[in-house]
């Protein structure tokens, strides 16, 4: 039997399967194989998937601490879920109620109609942002699903930590930029689900924009 890449042609097609099955659930990949070493394979390959699926954040002390951090969550299907006034306004208050429990600074946000940009800063030792995140998604996406009975946001978010050369204060300005950039508005003060929940924020916004600001992912196309 031909084998490609240490793989007989066999392994690509369970493999491929495997893929294929992931969205309906663990039970049904390991159905598909038969016998204990099918069994065996197939598990091994859907860990595997799952693995690139979710891995996707640094190690967890990166995350701790009063570091700043630049924030990105999609909704779900990138619909524009952000573009009902309610809906943006609900999900602002929601994110001044998690920062405070979880101990974080909020410089900057914009609800964009499919997205939201947040530009966020640890407040102490303690504060987590994998902990923040995912109890502002959890507690947001439940109450949305419950009147909707539609997913919220996306499986992934992306997040940046700022490093000490990157200044602050582009960052903001990029994230209030967005609907300039998108043509919603024609000044990031004219729009209504962007600013800044702290002093330091709200004082950056009141000066003019530094120079301009690339994110990183961006940056490296």
């Amino acid at each position: 039997m031909r084998r490609y890449n240490g793989q007989t042609a066999t392994d690509n097609a369970r493999a491929a399967a495997l893929t294929r099955s992931e969205a309906q659930g663990k039970s049904a990949a390991l159905q598909w194989a038969k016998g204990d070493g099918e069994l065996m394979r197939a598990a091994v390959l859907l860990m595997a998937v799952e693995f690139r699926r979710k891995n996707i954040r640094l190690a967890a002390e990166n995350y701790a601490g009063r570091r700043l951090y630049f924030i990105t969550l999609c909704f779900s299907k990138r619909r524009r879920v952000g573009a009902d006034p309610k809906i943006a306004s609900w999900l602002i208050e929601r994110l001044r109620a998690e920062s405070v429990k979880c101990g974080f600074l909020v410089h900057a946000f914009c609800v964009m109609p499919d997205h939201l940009h947040v530009l966020a800063q640890g407040n102490s030792g303690e504060s987590d942002l994998k902990r923040f995140v995912e109890s502002f998604k959890k507690g947001t996406a439940f109450r949305f699903e419950a009147r909707t009975g539609k997913r919220l946001w996306q499986f992934k978010y992306y997040d940046h930590i700022v490093r000490t050369n990157e200044a602050a204060d582009r960052i903001a300005w990029y994230v209030w930029m967005n609907p300039v950039r998108k043509g919603i508005c024609r000044a990031p003060r004219d729009y209504p689900f962007s600013g800044s929940l702290t002093a330091i924020g709200t004082a950056m916004l009141r000066k003019d924009a530094p120079e301009k600001w690339t994110p990183p992912w961006k940056s490296e196309m």
